[in-house]
């Protein structure tokens, strides 16, 4: 069994990742030129995704440097050492998305199959990433 998560909360760790990642699929991030990498706490029953945050030392060593909390409706709740303008600027691409992915599943178009369309919008363990290049 996976790990499950509301739609909106899933959207903006992609986002996060698409923003920040060297790679797809990778837990790494490089922000403000240093970087961290990300490891998923416990399932939260309201759909929040929540972690640690680990800034990677020399010699494959870490230290944490806090917790992040992406709330139930995809807004970041905390994530350390990421500033106030890339919050609002994921904040925004976000809500564009999640319009998109909203009027595509009204529509029935195809592009977006794998969003739980049997509500349209909300949906747990979505795999679509609409920031993804």
């Amino acid at each position: 069994m996976g790990y499950s998560c509301t739609q909106a909360a899933s959207l903006m760790l992609g986002g996060i990742r698409h923003t920040f990642a060297k790679s797809d699929g990778s837990n790494t991030l490089t922000i403000k030129g240093k970087q961290y990498f990300y490891v998923g706490g416990r399932e939260r029953s309201d759909g929040a995704i929540v972690g640690s945050l680990f800034f990677l030392l020399p010699n494959d060593l870490a230290r944490k440097v806090g917790n992040y909390h992406i709330n139930p409706d995809g807004t970041i709740g905390r994530f350390p050492v990421m500033s106030a303008d890339d919050c609002n600027r994921l904040r925004q691409r976000f809500t564009t998305c999640t319009r998109v992915i909203r009027n595509c599943c009204i529509h029935g178009l195809s592009g977006v199959s794998n969003v739980d369309q049997t509500d349209g919008v909300g949906g747990r363990r979505s795999v679509l990433d609409p920031f993804r290049r």
